[in-house]
């Protein structure tokens, strides 16, 4: 009859979670049962302010400056670029443009040396990504980022787009359900998975607008948890 019961509160504890992004993960050790579940990336609608009208006759190529940080925190500078280039890979590996390059150790250097810089490395786009807030909780508390991208046209100087996106991860409390114990199992580097996500879904407007597909079914991501 127990383990009918333990089974049937699991079932219970499962249905309840996002069913894509859990991997549970039971622990066979004295007394109850540990159930791990991975955290999910809490997001925001993700705003886009000024888009384009029309799509580039073909894929553009792009240069991906390192985020500036604009909030106090030690070592901002090092972290702006360690999660700048999360976005980088992320919009990489997506294949948003025709080639992307991570300008890693260059701060923004204002937009005409910017375009510049671009120009030298075949770049028709120029992508500034900006981290407006950063809440670094490490695997024990509550990691969120705040991040906002301005695209602009290398050789124009004009901004094509202008959205922003945020995100956090908290690491829930155990939760005991007498039978067994449900824990969460945090990453060592929250805000690289929350760079990720945001980075994920800023990316899809943007290889469908480089691809000369339609672009707007995109523009605002849904309100949902990952």
């Amino acid at each position: 009859m127990m383990f009918i019961l333990t089974g049937l509160l699991l079932s219970l504890a499962l249905a309840c979670q996002p069913p894509r992004y859990i991997e549970p993960d039971l622990q066979l050790r004295p007394g109850p049962p540990v159930f791990f579940a991975d955290p999910y990336v809490e997001r925001s609608i993700a705003p886009i302010y000024v888009m384009p009208q029309t799509a580039p006759e073909k894929v553009p190529g792009g240069l991906v400056f390192a985020p500036e940080v604009d909030t106090d925190l030690k070592g901002k500078q090092r972290v702006g670029r360690e999660l700048g280039r999360v976005f980088f890979r992320t919009w990489q590996g997506q294949g948003v443009l025709r080639s992307l390059q991570y300008a890693e150790d260059t701060p923004w250097p204002g937009k005409e040396r910017a375009m510049e810089q671009a120009g030298r490395r075949d770049a028709e786009l120029v992508i500034r990504p900006t981290i407006t807030h950063v809440l670094l909780g490490g695997s024990q508390g509550t990691t969120s980022l705040a991040l906002e991208v301005a695209i602009f046209d290398a050789s124009t100087e004009e901004l094509l787009w202008s959205m922003e996106h945020s995100g956090r991860m908290e690491n829930a409390p155990d939760e005991d359900f007498i039978v067994f114990t449900r824990k969460t199992r945090m990453p060592a580097s929250p805000e690289y998975v929350v760079m990720y996500s945001l980075a994920f879904d800023l990316a899809k407007p943007v290889r469908q607008w480089a691809r000369g597909l339609d672009w707007r079914k995109d523009l605002a991501p849904l309100d949902r948890s990952y």
